[in-house]
């Protein structure tokens, strides 16, 4: 049995642009703090890319 799933998007809140931090590895999103980003599994992240 086969089943296929055909989501669609109602609403985008760009109230806070659309950027989120990210991993350059793995590209999930960072914790940490602003001037501390951590990746769950990498560790600390020396550089990223910021939004303009």
């Amino acid at each position: 049995m086969r089943f296929t799933c055909r989501p669609s998007i109602g609403y985008f809140d760009i109230f806070n642009g659309w950027w989120y931090p990210s991993c350059p590895y793995c590209n999930k999103k960072l914790g940490g703090t602003a001037n501390n980003p951590v990746c769950m599994d990498h560790d600390a992240i020396k550089s990223f890319l910021v939004p303009w």
